[in-house]
């Protein structure tokens, strides 16, 4: 697996780290401190906000996990991402996910509600980007995650305060 670098953050200030569970060896590399929170994203520079992952760093301890490789018929997406959160020990992480872990991060939240404490997707839409992003609440079936979609389309200056708020235990919500 390629090591993807953490975009928009200062190498000095992000390390790398592994867990092992079930004889799999999973990377990732923190920053920061605080209340944890998992990013999801495949390396691509266009899934997140250019300076969504500093910003994070500064106000969270941030963990961005080295995805399985796309051929990795071992494991699961889903199966693997229980498997890096049953490694790091926590009892309940804030989710991050851009796509193509929006599915996934959904159904953990949905089937491991214990897990994960707030979940936040980004979603590439072409659609109305007047709507800067919208707390939709919880999460069906009794499931007490709240959740907040941003579109990727929105400005950095709308995005990033509305992510860092909803992480922190805010509404979020669209701005004013």
């Amino acid at each position: 697996m390629p090591n993807h670098p953490l975009p928009s953050t200062r190498s000095r200030d992000a390390t790398w780290a592994e867990v092992r569970v079930h004889d799999r060896v999973m990377r990732y590399r923190r920053s920061g401190a605080g209340q944890a929170v998992l990013l999801l994203y495949d390396g691509d520079p266009d899934a997140l906000w250019p300076s969504l992952m500093e910003s994070l760093a500064t106000r969270f301890r941030l963990i961005v996990p080295e995805p399985p490789a796309p051929n990795d018929d071992r494991t699961s997406t889903l199966e693997w991402l229980g498997d890096f959160l049953e490694g790091l020990g926590t009892s309940s992480v804030a989710l991050l996910a851009a796509e193509p872990f929006c599915t996934d991060a959904l159904e953990l939240a949905l089937d491991g509600a214990e897990q994960v404490s707030r979940l936040v997707l980004i979603v590439r839409d072409a659609g109305d980007a007047a709507l800067p992003g919208r707390l939709l609440g919880t999460l069906p079936n009794d499931c007490a995650v709240p959740l907040l979609v941003l579109r990727r389309g929105i400005a950095d200056d709308d995005a990033i305060p509305l992510a860092s708020s909803f992480l922190s235990g805010g509404e979020g919500g669209a701005p004013a």
